[in-house]
């Protein structure tokens, strides 16, 4: 039973790894992307931008915020 609980433990962190290599390789191609494109006016974002996942995290939080307040004045 330990053997198989460190054997998953093991594949997490293989797939863990490779996550972070592919959003590394990732934000690599839309850096190169991007200074080709911003040219041309066009900008590219990534899926796994870390400053996009806080600003997303940060507009969901004022949403519910405002939404309490609209209830509470009810």
């Amino acid at each position: 039973m330990a053997k198989r609980v460190a054997d998953l433990g093991k594949a997490v962190q293989g797939l863990v790894g490779g996550r972070k290599k592919l959003a590394q390789a990732e934000r690599t191609v839309v850096k190169a992307l991007n200074r080709a494109l911003g040219r041309i006016g066009y900008k590219v974002v990534a899926k796994t931008d870390p400053e996009r996942e806080r600003r997303r995290q940060a507009r969901k939080k004022v949403r519910t915020r405002k939404r309490r307040r609209r209830k509470a004045r009810k």
